[in-house]
């Protein structure tokens, strides 16, 4: 397996994807690269420490997806990622040095359509605020150490995956 260090691409502004593997990233100014919309970052061990606070709103103001898959960041789940009004898909997955809560602020992700996070540390429940979230069409939170949460009289379509994953949607609405 040959993993390289990526070099400084932040200075490229009309850079919309960043699709790393097997990789390193140096440090970046996530700040100058407004026009990015895709951030993958899979199988880089060598990606260490907090998610950059500066992915935000401002920061990202056309960003669409975010994954990340058996990176070696640690910390909270990032509470500004809520102000990214364009953020369609998360997608976290065996990020086991993430631990924290689900962020309440996420409800404010207006177009969010797939929620996915999978064996990550992830504690707490599902934040009340996230009732509101009805343009989902899918949650799935597996390997998570969630609390029971009471239902509200009203469930996001959401949450009928969530309550019987083995029953085909058909049949659970």
């Amino acid at each position: 397996v040959i993993s390289a260090k990526v070099p400084d691409v932040s200075g490229i502004t009309s850079l919309q994807s960043i699709y790393l593997s097997l990789g390193t990233l140096g440090t970046l100014n996530w700040t100058s690269m407004v026009n990015l919309m895709y951030i993958s970052l899979t199988n880089c061990s060598g990606v260490t420490g907090a998610l950059p606070s500066a992915w935000n709103g401002t920061s990202f103001p056309s960003l669409m997806s975010i994954t990340l898959r058996n990176v070696s960041v640690s910390g909270a789940l990032p509470v500004s990622w809520g102000s990214i009004s364009t953020l369609t898909v998360i997608s976290i997955s065996s990020c086991s040095s993430l631990s924290a809560t689900l962020p309440t602020e996420w409800a404010n992700l207006a177009f969010l359509q797939s929620l996915s996070i999978v064996n990550t540390a992830i504690t707490g429940s599902l934040p009340s605020s996230w009732n509101t979230m009805l343009q989902v069409s899918s949650i799935s939170i597996i390997g998570a150490n969630l609390s029971a949460t009471p239902l509200p009289n009203r469930l996001p379509p959401w949450l009928v995956v969530n309550i019987f994953p083995h029953i085909p949607r058909p049949f659970a609405e």
